[in-house]
């Protein structure tokens, strides 16, 4: 099951705090079961991955370079285990125009 959700501190985010960030792209960084196959998807199109990765040996997975539109938008990141069970976690990111 994914347990986290971050925006990468170089993008200004700060792991346990509402991600807020002025940048339009950022990484996006977590972690779930080891070599879990994990989607990211925007929560407005819930049926289009933007990305699918496998997380390493440590669960540690990362997304680069995802697009922000100005505003909040919230991305769901669907994880699925070696055993076939999929498991889901809603982030919202407040991008904030400077």
């Amino acid at each position: 099951a994914p347990r986290a959700l971050w925006l990468d501190a170089a993008h200004h985010g700060v792991p346990g705090h509402t991600p807020r960030t002025d940048e339009g792209a950022v990484n996006l960084t977590g972690t779930t079961d080891a070599n879990a196959d994990v989607a990211l998807y925007r929560a407005s199109d819930p049926n289009t991955p933007i990305r699918k990765i496998r997380a390493d040996g440590g669960g540690n997975f990362a997304f680069s370079n995802i697009a922000l539109a100005p505003g909040s938008q919230s991305f769901n990141v669907v994880a699925t285990d070696l055993a076939g069970n999929s498991s889901q976690l809603t982030q919202t990111i407040t991008t904030i125009i400077t």
